[in-house]
């Protein structure tokens, strides 16, 4: 099965806040026992980065080669690298502990034939039937994971102190020999980090200068 490249976006610092209801309690510390020593948050924010990207790659190097101008791949001998942010156990245990509502949180998609469509009932999103979705070949999207999972979350505050900017993420849950999303482009700089299975990825130049994103 394919489970879970899980991007992180990165967006401008404009923050729009909202009170939501049943909002799990977020960790009140996070460990800055960075490996240098530094209490610094761009020094720790940096050394999750490099964990991120690593081990073959220094940060330095990334920037200099890759960050806004080329596609970067990683791969691993190790498929259980990303296993403390997010695994189906951990996606199952959320579903059951907090009040996630499709639509608000996640989203259930497919895409065959050309055509891309959302399946979301309306409510909270139950495991029973989230997996049965997943089973009949649609792809499930969370929104907001970092609200719910404690590594997703300490990994978002580390790198934003790091790129001085917002950060976010999504999950995305595919089945096997299926697709959620028709291809497309995003106006935002990703990592996608593969957490479990296999996943085939095509990537496109632009096809015109104007889908060229501009530097800002």
């Amino acid at each position: 099965s394919h489970i879970m490249p899980l991007p992180l976006t990165f967006t401008p610092s404009k923050v729009v806040v909202k009170q939501e209801p049943k909002t799990p309690r977020r960790p009140t510390m996070l460990n800055v026992e960075a490996s240098s020593g530094s209490l610094d948050s761009v020094d720790i924010g940096r050394e999750k980065f490099s964990w991120v990207i690593g081990p073959s790659t220094t940060v330095d190097e990334f920037m200099v080669q890759f960050w806004e101008k080329k596609p970067f791949l990683v791969q691993r001998s190790d498929p259980t690298y990303y296993a403390n942010l997010l695994s189906r156990q951990k996606i199952d245990e959320m579903l059951r502990n907090n009040n996630i509502e499709y639509t608000k949180n996640l989203d259930v998609t497919s895409y065959r034939e050309g055509v891309r469509e959302t399946h979301n009932p309306d409510g909270r999103a139950l495991p029973p039937d989230v997996w049965a979705f997943y089973e009949e070949g649609c792809s499930i999207r969370l929104l907001n994971p970092q609200t719910y999972l404690p590594g997703v979350y300490e990994m978002n505050v580390k790198l934003q102190e790091f790129f001085h900017c917002m950060t976010g993420s999504n999950f995305y849950l595919t089945p096997p020999n299926s697709q959620g999303f028709a291809p497309h482009y995003d106006d935002i700089e990703a990592f996608v980090l593969q957490v479990e299975g296999r996943k085939h990825w095509k990537l496109y130049s632009p096809r015109t200068a104007s889908e060229v994103l501009a530097r800002v």
